[in-house]
């Protein structure tokens, strides 16, 4: 699952600039807010976690408008989508997962004992009759991840608010905006309006993504009293730890450095889809912190290129199940014109 990392690439190939657009990391790197409270919070380095995940629990809470009671915070956003699924799955229950999309939906599913019920895409967007069409009586969970994972495309509320309305009561929906935040403003859409609303919706969301805290592994949920009351309880004591949970908190209420990373998102991810189509390649109009080039015919001939040359991207066969693309994260300006001009070299075979 993990995508290739610098270091890696320079043992391989003897390469020594690395651009890295392979992991949807952030290009600007995390809040000095951040930096400084986990400095501080090191200091105390040798004591065990204590009101830090209460603290960042309320901080969420007031940030999305829902009480502390309604918080799961996780090590990383994939701690409580496993969560989830062990919660709410078991031997001869079935998960639907449209495809293409994150693999820990299935990873989840399968090691809670349940079926995992795959529904291919329809020109790369999710197939809603599709998904309909999967649900039986033994459906427990519906993964849909918006914006989705590689593909950037984005759901809009009329499309998720059609899926509610026609699932029966029995089927949990698991909403995964990991990416929510790069979504342009006048197409966003908020999970936490269908919990408010008194759908039976998870929403799962990370810092690892706009806050650019990949390395500290925070994350969290947002469910009804109820259901995250049940999912804190089976966590095992001190599962995230000070620093990272301080570094979160700080984050969160630095509204400057997340205006900044969608700034510089939306710009890169403007330049790489017009210089990328412009090249001759089918770009989907991603609203995430990456592109996906689809329809290549030697996508692993591409990669290699791009990898001799210090570029590393992620082909989207290997953890996605989806041949012919190959996913960019959005990079600085220069690392987006590097990819672009070594992506033309490769059109031109020189």
């Amino acid at each position: 699952m993990a995508g290739k990392t610098a270091d890696a690439l320079r043992r391989e190939l003897g390469v020594d600039t690395v651009v890295k657009l392979g992991s949807n990391e952030s290009p600007i790197g995390p809040s000095e807010r951040a930096v400084a409270a986990a400095g501080r919070a090191a200091r105390t380095g040798h004591i065990y976690p204590g009101i830090e995940l209460t603290d960042l629990a309320a901080a969420v809470g007031r940030h999305v408008g829902l009480g502390p009671d309604a918080v799961v915070i996780g090590n990383g956003s994939c701690d409580v989508l496993l969560a989830v699924a062990a919660e709410l799955l078991g031997p001869g229950d079935e998960a639907v997962v449209p495809e293409p999309s994150f693999a820990m939906y299935r990873i989840g599913a399968e090691a809670a004992g349940a079926r995992v019920v795959s529904v291919p895409h329809c020109d790369y967007a999710f197939d809603q009759d599709g998904i309909l069409d999967a649900v039986t009586e033994r459906t427990r969970l519906l993964f849909l991840t918006n914006p989705n994972n590689p593909t950037g495309l984005a759901l809009s509320r009329t499309e998720i608010v059609t899926l509610l309305d026609a699932l029966p009561p029995w089927v949990v929906v698991v909403l995964d905006e990991a990416y929510g935040e790069f979504v342009d403003p006048e197409s966003r859409v908020d999970g936490v309006e269908f919990l408010r609303e008194g759908c039976r919706v998870v929403v799962t969301r990370t810092f690892s993504k706009i806050y650019a805290l990949a390395a500290f592994r925070v994350g969290y949920g947002l469910a009804s009293p109820t259901l995250a009351g049940a999912l804190r309880a089976a966590q095992p004591p001190f599962h995230v730890g000070s620093v990272a949970l301080r570094a979160a908190q700080a984050a969160l209420g630095d509204t400057d450095h997340i205006e900044l990373s969608q700034r510089v998102n939306r710009e890169g991810r403007a330049y790489l889809t017009g210089r990328l189509t412009a090249l001759g390649f089918r770009v989907l109009p991603s609203q995430a912190n990456h592109v996906l080039v689809v329809g290549l015919h030697d996508v692993q001939s591409l990669d290699a290129a791009l990898n001799r040359q210090g570029v590393i991207t992620r082909p989207t066969g290997p953890s996605f199940g989806l041949d012919g693309g190959l996913r960019i994260t959005v990079g600085t300006r220069e690392q987006n014109e590097r990819v672009v001009a070594v992506l033309s070299d490769w059109l031109s075979g020189s």
